[in-house]
Formats: C-alpha cells, sequence, structure tokens
C-alpha cells in the first residue's frame, strides 16, 4: 500500500512538472497585405517598444521593411501556435493560408554593441504543401538585410560597412 501510495505521488509530480514544461509561442503576426517575404520578429532591441497582447498572444506588427522589433529580452518558446493575418490600410485582417507560410525558427546576433534574438517565417503568394513543410535553408543574407534594418535604426550601426 505504501508503494502505491509513493508511486502515486511520483507519477503525479512527474505530470505537473511535464504539463509546467509545457509552453506555447502564441503570436500574432500582423503584416502589410499582400507582403511576401521574410518577416521577422527581432527581441532584445535597445530602445524599442514593448510588447502588446491580445489575451495569451503576443502581437508582432511587422513593418513594411520585413521586421518587428520589441525590447522583450527574449521570446516565448515552445509548440508554435502563431497565427498569421493580412491587415488592410483600414485595420482589417484577413487570415493567411498556413500553406503560404514557412517558419525558420529562432537565431541571435551578437557583437560588441548589439545582442537580439530573432524568429521569423517566409511569406509567399506560391502557396503549397511542400513550401509550408520544406526543409531547406533559408537565405542568412536575407536574414541579415533585415537584422541590418534594425541595427542602424536601433543602435546606428551598419553590419554592411
Amino acid at each position: 500500500m505504501m508503494k502505491q501510495g509513493i508511486s502515486l505521488i511520483i507519477m503525479t509530480a512527474m505530470l505537473f512538472l511535464y504539463g509546467c514544461g509545457q509552453s506555447e509561442t502564441n503570436a500574432i503576426y500582423l503584416l502589410p497585405e499582400g507582403y511576401t517575404g521574410y518577416a521577422m520578429a527581432v527581441y532584445n532591441v535597445k530602445d524599442a517598444p514593448a510588447l502588446t497582447y491580445e489575451g495569451d498572444f503576443t502581437i508582432h506588427h511587422i513593418n513594411e521593411d520585413g521586421y518587428f522589433a520589441t525590447s522583450l529580452p527574449d521570446m516565448q518558446y515552445g509548440t508554435v501556435t502563431d497565427r498569421y493575418y493580412y491587415v488592410d490600410p483600414a485595420g482589417n485582417r484577413t487570415p493567411i493560408d498556413p500553406t503560404c507560410i514557412h517558419t525558420f525558427g529562432t537565431g541571435g546576433f551578437t557583437t560588441d554593441q548589439v545582442d537580439i534574438l530573432y524568429t521569423g517565417i517566409e511569406v509567399t503568394d506560391s502557396c503549397s504543401e511542400e513550401f509550408a513543410h520544406s526543409t531547406e535553408n533559408f537565405e542568412d543574407s536575407l536574414k541579415m538585410e533585415i537584422l541590418n534594418k534594425v541595427t542602424k535604426k536601433y543602435y546606428g550601426v551598419d553590419l554592411h560597412p
């Protein structure tokens, strides 16, 4: 009887800890209507605005340059539960077909002046399951182009002198 009680306590504790370890990304990406290309959320950016929320979801207003910057030091990690919308000039949202979105995970960029983290997506108008689930590597030069825009604006640093 004692062994069963201890086993039950251990199993309950394991389930509790497993449940606590589960997290979700819960981000809403708002992209300019018709946007295609890379779109990045960049974290730990000096003097960038704080995140805003819609319920449990963080809001990422992607600008025409393909990024959203926030001063929040780190992003949410876990199961990707993000939502993607095009936003027209009046602020109306249209869901983006999931086969038009390809996620590229997370990364970071550090120099003696800059220490930022990022996550992002690629958006296409040639939507397909193959695109959405592709395992192709993303072009670092295109990511760096966007990061350069962020570092120029917030740090006065040009990554391509």
